[in-house]
C-alpha cells in the first residue's frame, strides 16, 4: 500500500489482481487503517520515523515499512509502538453490514 493511496483504489487494484479472498481483503485493510492511525499519532507527537524507530530500538525502514501497511504487526511489536508514542489502542469489534460485489463494508 503507497502512502496517500485510498483504501477504495487500493481495493480496486487488489480485486483486479485477481481472486482475493475475503480474510485477505479484511486483512489488507486493517493493515492500512494501521497504518493511516500510527502515522497520525507519530505526526501529531511531532516525531519523525526516525525519531519513532530509535525509541522502539528499530531502523526507519522498518516504521517506513509499517505505515505503508506492508507490515503484518505482531502484538509485541503493536505494544512496543504504543510505548514508544505514549498512546493506548482502543478496539471495537463492530459486525459487518454486508459484502457487495466482493466489497466489504463496516458499520
Amino acid at each position: 500500500m503507497k502512502k496517500g493511496r485510498s483504501w477504495r483504489d487500493y481495493e480496486k487494484e487488489l480485486l483486479a489482481k485477481g481472486k482475493i479472498s475475503e480474510e485477505e481483503m479484511m486483512v489488507e485493510k486493517l493493515k492500512m487503517d494501521f497504518a493511516k492511525l500510527l502515522y497520525n499519532c507519530r505526526s501529531h507527537r511531532k516525531l519523525t520515523q526516525k525519531e519513532l524507530a530509535h525509541k522502539m530500538g528499530v531502523q526507519q525502514q522498518h516504521i517506513a515499512r509499517i505505515e505503508s501497511g506492508e507490515e503484518n504487526l505482531t502484538l509485541e511489536t503493536i505494544g512496543k509502538l504504543l510505548l514508544a508514542l505514549r498512546s493506548v489502542l482502543r478496539v471495537d469489534l463492530v459486525e459487518k453490514k454486508k459484502i457487495t460485489e466482493g466489497i466489504l463494508e463496516f458499520a
